[in-house]
């Protein structure tokens, strides 16, 4: 698995949707009130769900068209963040988290 260390407490991951199903879907439940303005997750309503969003973000990785990370702190997930529509030409993204 990817891992970039940035610091002595947080690193970013690439997914593992199987292992990281669970903990992404239990903080998206936890949190959905406060991030439901900015994240739409009405469609994930279950960890089935959640892993088959990460499923469908490493096939978008394997296209070069976007790139989600695991946020870990301390080792463990505490969120997500993605680069979006990467533009080649133009040499930009869009950044989400």
């Amino acid at each position: 698995m990817f891992t970039y260390r940035i610091d002595q407490e947080v690193s970013l991951a690439l997914p593992t949707p199987e292992k990281d199903a669970v903990p992404l879907f239990n903080l998206l439940t936890a949190s959905q009130k406060e991030i439901e303005p900015w994240l739409r997750i009405q469609n994930v309503k279950s960890p089935q769900d959640e892993q088959s969003f990460l499923e469908s973000t490493m096939k978008r990785f394997v296209e070069k068209t976007s790139l989600n990370l695991v946020i870990l702190y301390h080792g463990e997930i505490a969120g997500m963040i993605s680069f979006n529509r990467f533009s080649w030409l133009n040499q930009n993204t869009e950044i989400g988290y």
